[in-house]
C-alpha cells in the first residue's frame, strides 16, 4: 500500500505534523505525548465534524486493547487542551459534545510536507481538508480489512495480557518502571529546571517505594528520552521495563498543574491517569499521591513503613522548592560554574525552609564534588559536606542520597573504612540509586576486593545504563584493578554517549598510560584538560609527557602546578604524580607528604594507583600506606 503524503496542519499559531507527530507553536516543540497526539491528529483531520467517542476508541486503542477507556480518553483530551491552552468552557479548538464526542472548531489549513520528516518545508499549495479526508478514509478501509485477519492475534494478545496480570499479582516478581521526562508545557526552556526537577523527584519517590518489588530507571537514563519520539512499547524493550510513567507540568504563579499517566509498555494500556491542580507548596503531597496510585495500579504491596512515609508527606515552601530544583538542575550539569551557582540555590532553599532534607543533601553532594575535582581544599570541602549530610539524615533518616553523601565524605576525607557500612545501608534504603553502588565499588577497589568492586559497578550501570559518570567511573575502577582493556572499553562506551565528556577522556588517558600508549594517553588527557579546568587530569598529562619523552613540557607543567600551589590551592597529589613520571622519587615523596597533610581524597588508592608502582619498594611508601590504614 502506498502511504499518503505527510501533511502539516496549521491552525491559529500551531502546526501539527502528521508524520512526526510534532505539535509546534512559534517554532517550539510542545512534546505532546503519543496518544493525545494521535487523537488531536484525528480531530484536526476531520475539522468541523463530530468525532464520536466510539470512533476515537476504535481508531486509537482498537478492539483488542483492554483499557479504562473513559478515563484514558478524558485524560488525553485534557492533555490536548493543556498543550493548546484551550478552555473547555469557552473552547477555541476542541468542542465537547456531551455523551457524543468532540469536534475541532478552529480553521485548519493542510499543506503537504516533505517526506523526510521536516515540517518546515512546504512543497505544495494548501489542499482542502475534505480531499485529504478521502485519502484517510481509504487508508482506514484498508486497515479495517486487515484487522479482520488479525482477529486471532487479538485472542493471543488477550492471553498475554492475562499472563501479565498474573505476573503483576505475584508477590515474588520484581517489576521495572521508567519515569519519562515530564513535559514543560510552559514552552520556555528556562523553566526546564521545573519539569526536570519533578521528573527526578518522582524517580526518587518511586525508587524508594518498595525496591525489592519495583525497580525504577534512574534520572540520567530517563533524560535520554526527553526529545525522543518513540512509542512506549519501544521504550519498554530498550529499557527492559514493564511500565512507564508520563507526565507534564505547567506553572502559573504559586500554582502548579501536573498531569500523570501510567502505561503498561507491552500492550500500551493506560492503567491510571490523573490531573493535579494544586498550590506549589503541596507538590510533595502530589508526589506521594502519585506514588501510592502507581503502587495500587501495578499491585505492589507496600510495607507499613512505606505507607507511613507516603502518609506523612508534608508541604514545602514554594520559594525553597523552586531554589532546590534550580540547584539540582545546575548540579546535574557538572560544570564548574554550575556547581558554584548550585551552592547558592541550595543555601537559599535551606534559608527558606530549615527542615528541607533534600536541600541539605544537595549541598553535601556539591561540596563532595568540589573536593573530588580539586576545586577546593579537602579540609574546607569535606567537613562542610559531612555537616550538611548529617543534618539531612537528622531530618530524614531514610534519605539514601544523604547517606551516600555522608559515607562518601567519611571515606574520602576521614579515611574511615567503616564508611563501607554506610554505603551498604544506602543500598538497602534504595537499591535503585546508582551512585550508592558506584561509590561502594570505589571503596571496595581501595581494599583490593576487585571482583566485588566490579560487581558493584555493574549494578550501578544496570541502575543507570545511560549515565556518563557511571560508565566513566566503571572505567576508573577497572584501571585501579589493573584491568586496562576493560577500562578502555567502559570509557569508550561513555564517549559513545557524549564525545565531549571530560571525565571519560581523563580515565581513558590513564588506562592508555598504564599500557605505555603515551601518544594515545596524551591525546585523551589534552581533550579532558581543554574541556574542563579541573586539576585532576593535569598531573596525568605531565606524567604522560614524561613517559613519551617530552620532558620539557612535563617540567613546564610542574612549574605551573607549584606556582598555583604557592598562590592558592593545587592538589599536591597531582604534583606527586607528575614527579613520579619524571622518575624523581624524592620530590614525589615530598609532595605525597603534603598530600597526606591535605587529607587528599585519593590517598585511599595509594597502593592501587599504577603510577606509583615504581615507589612501592621504598620504605617511605610503606610508611604512608600504614598511616592511611590501607591493608598491607
Amino acid at each position: 500500500m502506498i502511504e499518503p503524503s505527510p501533511f502539516v496542519y496549521q491552525f491559529a499559531s500551531f502546526e501539527l505534523n502528521s508524520e512526526t507527530g510534532e505539535l509546534r507553536k512559534g517554532g517550539i516543540n510542545l512534546h505532546l505525548q503519543p496518544q493525545p497526539t494521535r487523537i488531536l491528529l484525528l480531530l484536526v483531520q476531520r475539522a468541523g465534524h463530530l468525532v464520536s467517542r466510539e470512533e476515537v476508541r476504535k481508531e486509537i486503542w482498537g478492539d483488542d486493547t483492554f483499557v479504562d477507556f473513559e478515563q484514558s480518553l478524558n485524560f488525553c483530551i485534557r492533555q490536548i487542551r493543556a498543550a493548546l491552552n484551550d478552555d473547555p468552557e469557552k473552547p477555541l479548538f476542541v468542542e465537547t459534545l456531551p455523551r457524543r464526542g468532540y469536534r475541532f472548531i478552529a480553521g485548519v489549513k493542510a499543506l503537504r510536507a516533505s517526506s523526510q520528516k521536516a515540517s518546515a518545508e512546504m512543497l505544495e499549495a494548501p489542499v482542502e481538508i475534505a480531499a485529504q479526508n478521502k485519502v484517510v478514509a481509504a487508508a482506514r478501509r484498508y486497515w479495517w480489512a486487515l484487522g479482520a485477519g488479525l482477529l486471532a492475534l487479538g485472542v493471543v494478545t488477550f492471553v498475554l495480557v492475562r499472563q501479565r496480570v498474573s505476573l503483576r499479582t505475584s508477590p515474588t516478581v520484581r517489576m521495572n518502571l521508567a519515569v519519562l521526562p515530564f513535559q514543560n508545557l510552559d514552552g520556555d526552556p528556562k523553566d526546564d529546571y521545573l519539569s526536570d526537577g519533578l521528573t527526578e523527584e518522582m524517580i526518587t519517590q518511586l525508587g524508594a517505594l518498595e525496591p525489592s518489588r519495583l525497580g525504577v530507571i534512574a534520572r540520567t537514563t530517563a533524560m535520554q528520552y526527553r526529545t525522543a519520539s518513540k512509542r512506549v512499547d519501544q521504550i519498554g524493550r530498550e529499557l527492559g521495563v514493564e511500565y512507564v510513567l508520563e507526565g507534564s507540568v505547567r506553572r502559573e504563579g504559586d500554582r502548579i498543574r501536573i498531569s500523570c499517566q501510567l502505561i503498561e509498555t507491552g500492550t500500551q494500556t493506560y492503567l491510571w491517569a490523573r490531573d493535579y491542580d494544586r498550590e506549589l507548596r503541596d507538590v510533595l503531597v502530589v508526589e506521594a499521591e502519585v506514588s501510592q496510585s502507581v503502587a495500587n495500579s501495578i499491585q505492589v504491596r507496600l510495607t507499613p513503613e512505606s505507607h507511613a512515609r507516603l502518609a506523612t508527606a508534608g508541604t514545602v515552601n514554594p520559594v525553597a522548592f523552586d531554589a532546590y530544583l534550580k540547584g539540582r538542575y545546575l548540579w546535574n550539569g557538572r560544570t564548574i560554574g554550575g556547581l558554584e551557582k548550585s551552592v547558592g540555590y541550595f543555601q537559599e532553599a535551606i534559608a527558606k525552609q530549615p527542615d528541607y532534607a533534600l536541600a541539605y543533601a544537595g549541598l553535601a553532594d556539591t561540596y563532595n564534588i568540589f573536593g573530588n575535582f580539586g576545586l577546593m581544599p579537602p579540609n574546607q570541602a569535606y567537613p562542610q559536606a559531612k555537616a550538611a549530610a548529617t543534618h539531612a539524615l537528622e531530618i530524614d533518616s531514610s534519605l539514601a542520597e544523604a547517606q551516600v553523601a555522608l559515607s562518601f565524605a567519611q571515606f574520602l576525607y576521614d579515611w574511615d573504612w567503616t564508611a563501607e557500612d554506610g554505603f551498604r545501608k544506602a543500598i538497602q534504603l534504595n537499591p535503585n540509586y546508582g551512585p550508592a553502588h558506584q561509590w561502594y565499588g570505589v571503596i571496595l577497589i581501595s581494599r583490593a576486593r576487585d571482583t566485588e568492586a566490579m560487581a558493584e559497578e555493574e549494578r550501578a550501570q544496570q541502575a543507570e545504563p545511560y549515565s556518563l559518570i557511571i560508565h566513566s567511573v566503571k572505567g576508573w575502577v577497572a584501571y585501579l584493578a589493573h584491568h586496562y582493556d576493560d577500562a578502555i572499553l567502559a570509557c569508550r562506551q561513555a564517549l559513545e554517549l557524549d564525545p565531549n565528556f571530560a571525565p571519560a577522556h581523563g580515565y581513558l588517558g590513564r588506562a592508555y598510560e598504564a599500557k605505555g600508549m603515551y601518544p594515545e594517553a596524551i591525546r585523551e588527557l589534552e581533550k579532558s584538560v581543554r574541556a574542563s579546568d579541573r586539576p585532576n587530569d593535569l598531573g596525568s598529562l605531565a606524567y604522560a609527557y614524561a613517559g613519551a619523552g617530552r620532558r620539557d613540557e612535563a617540567r613546564k607543567l610542574i612549574t605551573e602546578f607549584e606556582r598555583r600551589a604557592q598562590s592558592g590551592y593545587f592538589p599536591a597529589w597531582e604534583i606527586a604524580i607528575a614527579y613520579a613520571g619524571m622518575g624523581d622519587r624524592d620530590q614525589a615523596f615530598a609532595w605525597l607528604e603534603k598530600a597526606y597533610e591535605e587529607r587528599c581524597p585519593w590517598f585511599i588508592h595509594l597502593e592501587a594507583e599504577p603510577r606509583f608502582e615504581s615507589l612501592h619498594d621504598d620504605p617511605r611508601f610503606q610508611s604512608l600506606v600504614r598511616r592511611v590504614g590501607l591493608p598491607p
